[in-house]
């Protein structure tokens, strides 16, 4: 079966998010084609609402039909209505093909004597928060027709992140990346993914969620507390069975705390907040404090994690006034704590380049992998 992956705005981080959770998962699949706004795979079978929902940068998922006029008849027919909504995204495809098929489905709601209602025409991806109300949607992608089977719910995005009991828009991690993050570090079944920088605990939180045992640890008590009144929060709100363990510790002691686990996926402190850039003697004393946090971290993570294991962290470095670029010198500790950078694709994409609006911090994912 073919799936359309429609992907967020970082097709790239998305595109190995996907590729990465179906490695997570043991699914089988293979690459058909990957453009700026959809990959398209072949897998035997999915359950489309378990991915979309474990997926942070996918924002639908379309189905290939084999006889499309048969299956648009067949989906017309079974709304209960004189009148339907439908829309269609179109990737790639000509004007002519997107006419003919919204033809195509006017012509089988004349005969039926339904009113066809065509919403969003001008867009040529309708955002998920309006498929909501659409009672058909299909894609074009190349010109073939696929019907969206699955669509992201931004709105429960915002619930889990701005109505926990603490909340701080310049600290938290969002619940996407969160969920991206999880994914790239391929936590398989029965295994415990670790955040050694849990701060308010979104990481966690959307583990719990993704039925994922977890632990979270911060160097400061009052952090922890919060995490924790955030997950215990989140586990009534959302009736999850997983309960995420949480601990105090300075990240040069995990690993007497923490004695093992089977991934990684976490942001690390990054720095102070910067409102304005840095003079370059600014940048390096700043560059100098984290380059000593992220050797401490890579050090205990390397006691923690077993040959194989993956991690997924996020890496600073900090433009100055005359725009040199100071960094941790991050890729020289990969080396000297036995970890590589894994490619999940055979492209070259990692470390790649995540872009927070608004941040004077510029920011790397990685996806390591520990050496023996």
């Amino acid at each position: 079966m073919k799936y359309i992956f429609h992907l967020g705005r970082d097709a790239e981080l998305s595109t190995l998010e996907v590729i990465s959770y179906l490695e997570r998962i043991q699914k089988k699949y293979k690459i058909l084609k990957i453009t700026k706004k959809a990959l398209l795979l072949d897998i035997a079978k999915l359950d489309n609402n378990e991915t979309i929902k474990n997926l942070g940068g996918t924002i639908k998922i379309s189905l290939e039909l084999d006889d499309p006029e048969k299956a648009i008849q067949k989906k017309i027919f079974s709304i209960n209505s004189k009148r339907i909504h439908y829309g269609i995204n179109s990737l790639e495809s000509s004007t002519k093909s997107f006419q003919e098929l919204a033809n195509l489905v006017k012509s089988f709601c004349k005969k039926e004597k339904i009113k066809a209602l065509h919403k969003h025409s001008k867009e040529r991806e309708i955002p998920p928060s309006k498929s909501q109300n659409l009672d058909l949607e299909l894609t074009l992608f190349k010109n073939k027709v696929y019907a969206v089977i699955a669509a992201s719910d931004p709105k429960s995005y915002a619930l889990r992140d701005e109505k926990r009991p603490y909340f701080d828009p310049l600290k938290v991690i969002s619940v996407r990346l969160s969920k991206i993050l999880i994914n790239l570090a391929q936590p398989k079944k029965n295994d415990t993914l670790l955040d050694p920088f849990a701060g308010l605990g979104t990481i966690l939180q959307e583990a719990s969620l993704m039925d994922i045992d977890s632990i979270g640890s911060d160097n400061n008590p009052q952090t922890v507390n919060r995490c924790k009144a955030n997950l215990d929060w989140a586990k009534k709100q959302f009736k999850v069975k997983k309960s995420p363990k949480t601990l105090v510790s300075d990240i040069s002691q995990l690993s007497k705390k923490v004695r093992s686990a089977s991934c990684i996926a976490t942001e690390p402190y990054l720095g102070p907040y910067i409102k304005k850039l840095p003079t370059e003697m600014e940048a390096r004393e700043i560059a100098k404090d984290i380059s000593r946090l992220y050797n401490n971290f890579l050090k205990e993570s390397s006691k923690i994690l077993r040959t194989g294991s993956k991690m997924a962290v996020i890496v600073p470095s900090f433009k100055t006034r005359d725009s040199k670029t100071i960094r941790i010198g991050f890729q020289n500790m990969l080396r000297l704590h036995r970890f590589k950078i894994h490619q999940p694709l055979n492209n070259n994409l990692i470390p790649l380049d995540y872009v927070l609006r608004g941040s004077k911090i510029r920011r790397k994912i990685y996806i390591l992998e520990k050496l023996k």
